[in-house]
């Protein structure tokens, strides 16, 4: 049976979604790695940390959609990402 056309879209974006968060930005080599550890991994960009940086140049009156990446890496360092430990769902 062939899966209607807005299912399989979705799920090739899931896919391709899923692909892109099993690798991180190594700031060094100046690329994207693939990353083993996924859940355990501290160097990997969450979401979270990027919504708390924006937050952060929302709350210094600057522009949340015009940063440099070395911001947000420099911002990153100094909270970064601890394994998760718990079984919250991800929305």
């Amino acid at each position: 049976m062939r899966q209607s056309t807005t299912k399989f879209i979705l799920n090739g974006v899931w896919q391709g979604l899923r692909t892109v968060r099993s690798y991180h930005y190594d700031d060094k080599k100046g690329e994207l790695l693939s990353c083993q550890g996924r859940k355990n991994c501290v160097k990997r960009l969450k979401w979270e940390q990027l919504k708390r940086f924006r937050e952060s140049l929302h709350d210094n009156n600057q522009d949340p959609d015009d940063y440099a990446t070395d911001q947000l890496l420099q911002y990153v360092e100094q909270f970064p990402n601890t394994p998760r430990t718990d079984n919250r769902a991800r929305t």
